[in-house]
């Protein structure tokens, strides 16, 4: 599967699937400890449904959304959910 075929918000990502005999498009959150999945009618609103699931995860879990990390030779770069990145100076060891 492309990374393009899959679902990213605040650093979490789902793929979405559809089941015919259920008739219902539908995901899960991949790369967590916890089971937590979404579903829509319409592959018009899964994405809306995924971002909700992820939400809902985040203020039930009490956790803070992933961020990217890429380090370079000075800095530490994180992607923020908007797809811009900051630096921060990276910690000394």
């Amino acid at each position: 599967m492309k990374n393009s075929d899959l679902l990213h918000y605040k650093g979490y990502t789902a793929r979405p699937e559809y089941s015919v005999e259920d008739r219902v498009f539908y995901g899960t959150i991949l790369g967590i400890d916890d089971m937590v999945d979404f579903q829509s009618e319409s592959a018009k609103d899964l994405e809306e449904q995924f971002h909700k699931a992820v939400d809902d995860y985040l203020l039930r879990s009490g956790k803070s959304p992933k961020r990217s990390t890429v380090v370079c030779l000075t800095s530490v770069f994180r992607r923020n959910c908007t797809g811009s990145f900051r630096c921060w100076p990276r910690r000394k060891a």
